[in-house]
């Protein structure tokens, strides 16, 4: 999990225009790992805001692929919810806005 929210954190790409109306929170995606270990069919379970939501999804199906689950020594797809959040940070000496 770690490795995962530092992957998220780096690629994570805050909208510009989401970031400048101060719009934040937590937007759940919910999708499929499959027997590959490719990622699919990511939908919105709670979102925040189209642009945050957009980004969230984005963001998902960009990951690499995964270590696909087992059952019974046996590989199958399997469904995940990932929480991706979104919080603007006070700039340190620039302008910009942080991701997280």
């Amino acid at each position: 999990m770690p490795a995962l929210m530092k992957w998220l954190s780096t690629n994570l790409k805050y909208p510009e225009e989401a970031a400048k109306n101060d719009v934040q929170g937590r937007v759940v995606v919910k999708f499929i790992v499959d027997k590959d270990g490719s990622v699919r069919d990511a939908t919105v379970v709670k979102g925040v805001d189209k642009e945050l939501d957009k980004e969230a999804i984005r963001l998902v199906m960009s990951m690499p692929k995964w270590v696909p689950a087992k059952v019974n020594e046996q590989v199958v797809a399997s469904y995940f919810n990932l929480p991706v959040t979104f919080k603007i940070t006070a700039p340190e000496n620039e302008s910009t806005t942080t991701k997280q």
